[in-house]
């Protein structure tokens, strides 16, 4: 006898490492285990799916681990007493009144060695005892020995929907069948690293070489048919993978009637990490593809799907690095028309180093990728780039030029209608004529200004080529952009480009992406000319303008009921038919249908996530700045001269600059080096470096000091310790053995300027661009939203709340944030852009809720967005609280918005006195 079988043995004790951390209840299915007690059980399921937990409930519940024993399938040792043929009889040995036997994780079993387990299994349940056996699909090899058995596989132990209805910790979430692959699979429902689980098991799954491809290509691709599979290992071999796969991996969510799939949502990354090093074996499998190849084929499909963003991802986890570059020039612009702007700048920096080819297509591609996730700064270095080369195509100089378009800033748009004209003079008819000729194609030209296009999908789209109908719709967005402000000139530029390629040869694909994006900036001019002229514009007949709308409410309906995602221009169009909804209601034409404004709010969403996602990419790639030195200042050649000034004093005392974080927790660091926050374990300690800091290098007195500090102490008693307390700053911030920071003369004390920098100084030039600046949206308002929710969401040290003089510091400045948030809520509500009026008011709110004017400002900014409900809660709220906490009645000023809610006249707001 080993004593693997009998440390195998329970005896009443729970067996150790085998249970997760958390413990789900699955009362159902142990009540289906208890229906057949007399024949095997086999829960025969993915990894993930709860099979151990299973196994153990029902031991604990029905025998509670006594005369139980726990089989570790793994152990080589199981194998051993296998094949010596006296398994079954060394466990009855051990405890003849054995009760149950759980066989945990069974490995594939072939010929004499699955007989000689099924002889176990059935000596066992000859003697009465119960056995569980728990395995994986591509393990189970005694079907045909053990007839009798009763089977719990992936669909069984998948969660029902009541399960899937509640989180891990068996609360109701509110979400209702039907349910998604992600929300009925138990490890992803209910733990933090589900997916890796899943893909881990995978990866491990004993399955036929092209049965592992067709598994690897599902979670590849996430959706899509079953043709998608049949095009790389054939029709009958793809017909066989598809029922095996559908019938035992529930996570694929294959559906056999329609023929289509809907698996687990993989991220891209967890997908390459799960499968490195074995995709050359995969793509062996699939027709004898190389990986490159095979990577590229599925990308391909991915982004024909609509969803480029993964593709894009695709190829730069998992192709070979020098084939990534190549693919994002030819595919680039279909990526970024698919809204892939994060993911196409995360992939180019893997190759930026690189030797590209066609690098001026590159650097164009990197203009129009970074001027999408509002990054302006790369933008114009790229478009900069394409600029200077005087041997580049078409295609690439107006990508380039229209990248400058989205960055929102005045001069930068001027800059841009300047190159657009320049560029459309360069080209004469007698060229256009020539590019349409070389096209093979007869008719009339496109006019000056329309550049040559060279396809993506190189078939035939109607009347016109891929490549004239891109031509063409560069033609509309250069056209457009220029009168974009002027919105009857717009429209007429829209129209006219629109009737070249009439009948209609665009719907739902990439190409109908630039005609919305252009549609959209038609769009915008029309909402700031609504607002302008009020009601009069609605009642107006506009033929054109019925033609945008149709086509504009057209292609989104049609795209939304393919299930294709919004793309970078159908984003924009819906985004400004939102923005006109009263607009669109007053003249009874066409609106945004419920569908699309919810897959507009999911595309938001993504927006808003992947430029997060961009933002700390490009976070962990570049050298942490000190404090200070990032951040608006009006006054550039100031900060030139004393950003000059602070480095040759630096350079000349050879001391790094000191920089301090005030806002939250204290942090101070020398240069790149953070100083460990036990050095400042002294309250006092900290208090005095923050005195200092918030003077901005300006002197203060020993004895202000010393009052702030001591304010009950003795001067003389205050004085001693003030000096003992300085010389213990000196030393935590000394460099070399001096300390070049501090200077203390008969003048005063304070922190050398030119060797410090804090985050106050941030804070106050964002609240003065809040406050002062001429337009938050062309400063970009997404990012000073960020800094306020992000650095600057706490207050200034909130720990320290004895001191009188901090304490005052920090009410000031709370003060001084709701005002800029009040008026650059204000401002960006004039300036049409409703949402950031709407996110800056209610952190406002957040921020100090016993001001009635942030009340009246997040009122304002509901109204402009079209939630009158939210503006009337907003009401109720304020005037209850002036009511019950203050005794006073509301302001004019929200009675005036009241009022206007009630009549539903929003020219009301205003009326109401702005008191900022």
């Amino acid at each position: 006898m080993t004593t693997f079988v009998q440390q195998a043995a329970c005896k009443g004790h729970r067996p150790s490492a085998v249970v997760p951390r958390r413990h789900q209840s699955r009362g159902a299915l142990v009540a289906q285990l208890l229906r057949d007690r007399e024949v095997p059980r086999f829960l025969v399921a993915p990894t993930g799916y709860g099979k151990t937990m299973l196994a153990y409930e029902y031991a604990e519940v029905v025998f509670g681990f006594s005369h139980v024993f726990w089989v570790n399938g793994q152990s080589p040792c199981f194998l051993r007493d296998v094949d010596e043929g006296s398994f079954a009889e060394a466990l009855l040995a051990v405890d003849e009144h054995c009760a149950l036997v759980v066989f945990e994780d069974l490995p594939l079993l072939l010929d004499e060695r699955a007989e000689r387990f099924s002889a176990v299994i059935d000596r066992l349940i000859e003697h009465g005892c119960e056995v569980i056996v728990t395995t994986t699909p591509s393990r189970d090899g005694l079907a045909s020995l053990q007839r009798d058995r009763l089977v719990l596989d992936g669909a069984d132990l998948a969660l029902s929907d009541e399960e899937a209805a509640r989180n891990d910790k068996g609360e109701p979430t509110g979400r209702r069948a039907p349910f998604t692959a992600d929300e009925q699979t138990p490890c992803v429902q209910w733990g933090t690293d589900g997916v890796d689980v899943v893909l881990e098991g995978c990866r491990h799954e004993e399955l036929p070489s092209d049965l592992a491809f067709v598994l690897w290509l599902l979670l590849a691709l996430q959706r899509g048919t079953g043709q998608q599979v049949a095009s790389f290992v054939g029709e009958e071999r793809a017909v066989e993978a598809w029922a095996f796969l559908g019938a035992r991996y529930p996570f694929l969510g294959i559906d056999e009637g329609r023929g289509a799939f809907a698996a687990l949502d993989v991220p891209i990354e967890n997908l390459a990490k799960a499968y490195e090093g074995a995709l050359d074996d995969l793509a062996r499998a699939a027709q004898g593809l190389s990986r490159g190849v095979l990577v590229e084929q599925v990308a391909d499909q991915l982004i024909a799907q609509g969803d480029a963003r993964r593709a894009v991802s695709l190829v730069a986890r998992c192709d070979g690095r020098e084939r990534v570059a190549p693919w994002l020039v030819s595919r680039g612009w279909s990526a970024l028309w698919g809204r892939a702007a994060a993911e196409f700048c995360d992939a180019f920096e893997l190759v930026a180093r690189m030797r590209i080819e066609d690098r001026p297509t590159a650097n164009a591609l990197m203009a129009w990728a970074s001027a999408q996730v509002k990054d302006a700064r790369r933008s114009l270095d790229y478009a900069k780039k394409v600029l200077a080369v005087d041997e580049v195509d078409d295609r690439a100089r107006m990508t380039a030029i229209l990248a400058c378009r989205l960055q929102g800033n005045a001069t930068v748009a001027r800059r841009m209608a300047a190159a657009l004209r320049a560029w459309g003079e360069e080209r004469s008819p007698v060229e256009s004529e020539r590019a349409v000729a070389a096209d093979g194609e007869s008719g009339e030209p496109l006019e000056t200004g329309a550049p040559a296009e060279e396809s993506v999908v190189p078939a035939e789209t109607g009347l016109l080529s891929a490549r004239r109908a891109q031509s063409a719709a560069l033609d509309v967005l250069a056209r457009t952009s220029l009168a974009a402000d002027r919105f009857d000139e717009a429209l007429a530029q829209w129209c006219r480009a629109w009737e070249r390629v009439s009948p209609p040869l665009l719907a739902t694909g990439e190409e109908a992406e630039p005609w919305l994006l252009a549609a959209s900036w038609v769009l915008e001019a029309l909402a700031i000319r609504e607002e302008a002229a009020g009601p009069a514009l609605s009642l107006e007949d506009n033929a054109r303008l019925d033609i945008l709308l149709d086509f504009v409410s057209a292609s989104l309906e049609e795209r939304v009921a393919w299930g294709m995602p919004l793309g970078f221009g159908s984003l924009a169009a819906a985004e400004a038919l939102e923005r006109l909804d009263a607009f669109l209601e007053a003249r009874r034409t066409a609106a945004l249908v419920p569908e699309v404004v919810a897959a507009l709010r999911r595309a938001q969403i993504e927006v808003a996530r992947a430029r997060e996602d961009y933002r700390a990419m490009r976070q962990r790639r570049q050298p942490r700045k000190p404090l200070g030195t990032v951040g608006p200042l009006r006054n550039r050649a100031a900060q030139t001269v004393h950003e000059s000034w602070r480095e040759n004093a630096s350079k000349s005392l050879e001391a790094p600059l000191l920089s301090i974080r005030l806002f939250g927790a204290l942090e101070v660091r020398l240069g790149d080096r953070l100083l460990p926050p036990s050095l400042f374990g002294r309250r006092k300690l900290r208090l005095l470096l923050a005195l200092l800091a918030l003077n901005r290098g300006r002197d203060l007195t020993r004895e202000t000091l010393t009052t702030m500090l001591w304010p009950s102490s003795q001067p003389s008693s205050a004085a001693k310790n003030f000096y003992r307390l300085w010389s213990d700053l000196a030393s935590v911030l000394s460099v070399e053995g001096r300390c070049p920071y501090l200077v203390r003369d008969r003048y005063g004390c304070r922190l050398d300027p030119a060797l410090f920098a804090t985050d106050v100084m941030e804070f106050e030039e964002i609240t003065r661009s809040l406050l002062f600046g001429d337009a938050p949206a062309a400063l970009g308002w997404e990012t000073l939203y960020e800094k306020v929710t992000g650095p600057f969401a706490g207050e200034l040290l909130p720990v320290e709340q004895e001191n009188e003089t901090l304490c005052a510091v920090r009410d000031r400045l709370n003060i001084e944030m709701v005002d800029s948030l009040i008026a650059a809520s204000r401002r960006l509500r004039v300036q049409g852009e409703p949402q950031g009026a709407l996110w800056f008011a209610r952190e406002a709110l957040a921020r100090d809720e016993t001001r009635e004017d942030s009340y009246a400002a997040l009122m304002e900014a509901q109204m402009a967005a079209g939630q009158r409900t939210a503006a009337l809660d907003t009401f109720f709220t304020c005037r209850t609280y002036l009511s019950e906490a203050l005794g006073l009645d509301p302001s004019t000023q929200l009675l005036v918005l009241y009022q206007a809610l009630l009549e539903e006249d929003p020219s009301l707001i205003q009326r109401a006195p702005l008191n900022v």
